[in-house]
């Protein structure tokens, strides 16, 4: 204790505080040192509550993590990788017939319906090509004596004769067009593929 002081408190234990109270004599001399000895229940129970807390703050923290990544795996990933199963079943089968269901308004939904659109436009041009060979073999089939071919290197043309040949130059299997070149007769003009 210093001369300014005459109280001290000690609460450098977490258990119990201590007072300490300097009385000076009749001459103003220290005569004497009165100590206090208080037992720190608030404190001690504010650290227990403070413990409590930190404890219950894991617990809710790690209670949320779950039900955030539960929630995360039910709403999201499992719809996105059905998502992606679907889209590798229709891409494997090669159907531009099939479309992905849309039943909200999400991000996930805005992704099948662009692939729906997409399938759309696939589907459109798989139909318009498959009608423009059909149209291709059908006027392919309808000529029956012969074709003029003009040779694009000197304009020079040549008689084709395809009375026994009608189906040699184009044949229509399983969806896919086959083109040969056609035999010159003669050795003057050259052969040039039927567009």
């Amino acid at each position: 204790m210093n001369a300014e002081k005459r109280t001290v408190i000690d609460t450098s234990r977490s258990e119990v505080a201590y007072g300490y109270a300097r009385f000076d004599d009749i001459f103003g001399r220290p005569a004497l040192v009165a100590r206090v000895a208080l037992p720190r229940d608030i404190h001690a129970y504010g650290e227990k509550t403070l413990s409590y807390l930190v404890v219950s703050l894991i617990i809710v923290g790690l209670v949320s993590i779950i039900i955030v990544a539960g929630w995360i795996d039910l709403v999201v990933l499992r719809r996105l990788s059905r998502l992606r199963d679907r889209v590798i079943a229709i891409g494997g089968r090669g159907g531009f017939r099939e479309r992905l269901p849309v039943s909200g308004h999400d991000e996930l939904d805005d992704v099948s319906r662009g692939l729906n659109q997409m399938l759309d436009g696939l589907e459109a041009a798989h139909e318009n090509l498959e009608f423009e060979q059909r149209q291709m073999v059908s006027m392919f089939e309808s000529i029956d004596e012969s074709i003029y071919v003009a040779d694009p290197g000197n304009l020079r043309g040549a008689l084709r004769q395809r009375a026994d040949e009608k189906h040699s130059r184009a044949r229509y299997r399983g969806g896919k067009m086959l083109q040969r070149r056609f035999k010159a007769p003669t050795n003057r003009a050259r052969s040039a593929p039927i567009p």
